[in-house]
């Protein structure tokens, strides 16, 4: 994993991409409702919907540099925080009490 996501504002979706498991956190291109295009995604078991204030990260992935296994989808329009693996080791470094709660987390609904 390459990333960590916040919703600041809209809806998401987690789905697996077709053709696999990107794990990227490069936008693809997107419609004129600023929906992402994707051809015939695969909804993740659960069928996962984010809004604001969830917190979407494979945290094994993003300290193993494993694939995500999902990518997103917008299901409205939406505001992102984007955190790179960087960041979010040095955030987990410095407060480990955090990587203890959401370790083995790839979704955290507020």
């Amino acid at each position: 994993a390459n990333c960590a996501v916040l919703v600041q504002s809209g809806t998401l979706r987690a789905i697996q991409p077709p053709g696999g498991l990107s794990g990227s956190c490069k936008s693809r291109p997107s419609n004129a409702s600023g929906r992402r295009e994707s051809l015939a995604p695969t909804m993740i078991p659960g069928n996962e919907v984010f809004t604001k204030g969830a917190f979407i990260a494979s945290v094994n992935g993003l300290l193993d540099e494993e694939p995500n296994g999902f990518d997103l989808m917008a299901a409205s329009e939406v505001s992102l925080l984007t955190l790179d693996r960087s960041t979010m080791l040095d955030f987990f470094k410095n407060n480990p009490g955090f990587l203890l709660a959401v370790m083995n987390t790839r979704f955290h609904h507020a």
